[in-house]
């Protein structure tokens, strides 16, 4: 399951010392795409139970950040989390942040 990779995986990148908040959510996003490269490419899919809807992007985009999803005009982006004005997405096997008002409802 692609979960318990994802949990092998941060508890493998964080180590037994103490870290901050902001490091914790960097090393799981960090597994996060890993697991979701190591699924792809292995033809697993990702039954996880978070919501997940698909966007086409009407823009392209370039993140700014390790947390940012960047991505082209018609990518499909697979929305998993939703913060205020911000999705959080996988797109062409990387995960970020990005505003949603760059994003249609995929038919």
């Amino acid at each position: 399951d692609v979960d318990d990779v994802d949990d092998v995986l941060v508890s493998r990148l964080m180590g037994k010392r103490s870290q901050s908040r902001n490091e914790v959510e960097q090393a799981r996003m960090e597994a996060q795409k890993m697991a979701s490269i190591f699924a792809n490419d292995m033809g697993i899919a990702n039954d996880d139970s978070q919501t997940k809807e698909q966007y086409s992007a009407l823009h392209d985009y370039e993140g700014d950040g390790d947390d940012t999803l960047s991505f082209s005009k018609g990518d499909v982006i697979t929305v998993t989390e939703e913060d205020g004005n911000l999705f959080f997405g996988r797109c062409n096997g990387n995960v970020g942040w990005f505003p949603k008002n760059l994003v249609a409802t995929n038919i």
